[in-house]
């Protein structure tokens, strides 16, 4: 809220945008270094969270299973069905520390249902995650949790089978719901009652991309490893000058998940 937010907060007045003023040159430098740092920092942090992941994966996944390629790869010239619980960590842009976002790594989960013919198959897909919005400055202070659910249309494609592991990729079209919690900021203004600037949910279209690699355990069970990114849009508020411009803008976040699941042939 400091600088831009999404526009129901921004279109309330531009009154809470003029918070900025209040700070001098020298200040707005060094908040920039600061955000600077701590985004290096974060992205740090948020690679070695990912690198530790996918190390843990290949360590592990032979010793808790011993498939054979017949169980590796289930029924896979015939109908088969899937269903998959994951969970793991989502890193947002860095472009959304601009709106005062955290873009340190947060926990996400959720799961994925599949029925596919051969190679090619059709499903469902269900992410929950959550990430922070904090505001500090001289005429407003704030911090809310911002909890995101996306449901989407999955079509996974099998593209490799080798040595009990399975190599999928993924495409999905859906639907992210954003919601505030507080979802709503007061502003002091002297000599007056406080102005309330409400934080509505947000509702945005997604499109994602990405690959599970997984490892056959006992019967129909497996374990995997999954990676996607997912694009999406939002509508926001920014000053230039002294003006407030307001647009639609493209952002995306980083998931990646340990995975454990069925599949069978039918």
């Amino acid at each position: 809220m400091s600088r831009a937010h999404t526009t129901q907060g921004a279109r309330a007045t531009k009154r809470g945008h003029a918070m900025e003023e209040g700070y001098s040159s020298e200040r707005g430098r060094t908040s920039k270094r600061g955000r600077a740092a701590e985004r290096r920092h974060s992205t740090r942090r948020g690679h070695a969270t990912i690198r530790n992941a996918v190390l843990a994966f290949v360590l592990l996944a032979p010793m808790v299973g011993v498939a054979t390629p017949a169980h590796a790869a289930p029924a896979i010239l015939g109908a088969w069905s899937s269903g998959h619980v994951f969970g793991g960590g989502i890193q947002t842009d860095s472009d959304l520390t601009h709106y005062d976002w955290d873009a340190r790594t947060h926990p996400a989960y959720g799961g994925e249902l599949a029925l596919g013919w051969r190679y090619v198959g059709i499903g469902a897909r269900y992410v929950s995650g959550e990430n922070e919005q904090r505001t500090e400055n001289p005429l407003v202070s704030y911090a809310a949790t911002v909890r995101s659910r996306t449901v989407e249309a999955i079509v996974p494609v099998r593209v490799l089978r080798l040595w009990g592991f399975g190599l999928t990729g993924c495409g999905s079209l859906g639907r992210m719901w954003l919601t505030y919690d507080p979802d709503r900021v007061e502003i002091p203004v002297a000599g007056s009652d406080p102005l309330i600037v409400e934080l509505s949910p947000i509702e945005t279209w997604t499109v994602s991309a990405g690959g599970a690699i997984r490892h056959g355990l006992a019967g129909p069970l497996d374990v995997g490893l999954s990676a996607r990114r997912r694009w999406f849009e939002l509508d926001t508020a920014h000053r230039v000058g002294e003006d407030i411009a307001y647009e639609k803008q493209s952002f995306g976040q980083w998931e990646v998940q340990i995975e454990v699941g069925w599949e069978v042939g039918l």
